[in-house]
């Protein structure tokens, strides 16, 4: 397994697209089109389906032809996926849980390069682990490490949310102040430009938000100082 910086996890996000603009017509175009980055560079197919109730799983992916259990209320159920499959909760497909839809795609796409990336240093292969006829639980495919569910989260942040753009927004959009959370808020003025960022890369408030606190644009004060009139809490 990869043990990875933050600064890895950069350098590979900037180095996978760029790769990737080598070989299609993407040239720095927001939203990002994570589907098709999965389909046309990464050889994975996307499947919607139902995969657990009440979302306790909204995805995941194989790295070998596998049959897999899927665990319900009214009884469990085994299917068979093929290589190189991304499972995605079927009830995500609509336009209100469109952002959540893609982050997990991307989340799913960075363990699927991350991966290749393993398999490349250290010259094993990451798909022989899984036995042919035996069936996997989703505990065993979705990685119960930390660390590994961190650095998924991170690159898929970074698929998105590239490194060089967020800087050259904010950049253009915030200095020489940088956005500031009092406690759990931001003034107004912050907001409404975070929120047309997280527009521009068509992902969730709470998720540029967090993107732009782990680029080191956040300044944080006590919610004491807050003076602005609007209430808008971020978490």
């Amino acid at each position: 397994m990869l043990y990875l910086s933050q600064k890895d996890i950069e350098v590979i996000g900037e180095s996978v697209l760029w790769d990737y603009g080598k070989r299609s017509t993407f040239r720095n175009r927001f939203p990002f089109d994570i589907s098709v980055f999965a389909r046309d560079y990464l050889k994975l197919v996307i499947h919607h389906r139902k995969l657990s109730d009440h979302g306790k799983l909204l995805g995941l992916t194989t790295y070998k032809d596998i049959l897999l259990e899927l665990e319900f209320n009214a009884g469990n159920e085994v299917i068979i996926v093929p290589e190189d499959t991304i499972l995605i909760e079927k009830n995500l497909m609509g336009f209100d849980n469109r952002r959540r839809e893609r982050f997990t795609v991307a989340h799913e796409c960075a363990h699927q390069v991350l991966a290749r990336i393993d398999e490349r240093e250290n010259g094993s292969s990451f798909r022989k682990e899984f036995e042919t006829g035996r069936t996997y639980s989703c505990r065993e495919l979705k990685t119960v490490e930390d660390w590994s569910e961190w650095q998924a989260n991170s690159l898929g942040a970074a698929l998105l949310m590239p490194q060089s753009e967020v800087t050259s927004d904010m950049n253009a959009g915030f200095a020489p102040f940088r956005p500031t959370q009092y406690g759990n808020r931001l003034n107004t003025f912050d907001y409404q430009r975070i929120k047309a960022l997280s527009d521009r890369y068509g992902v969730s408030l709470s998720a540029m938000t967090v993107r732009i606190k782990e680029l080191g644009f956040m300044q944080f004060k006590p919610e004491s100082e807050y003076n602005d009139p609007s209430i808008i809490e971020v978490g």
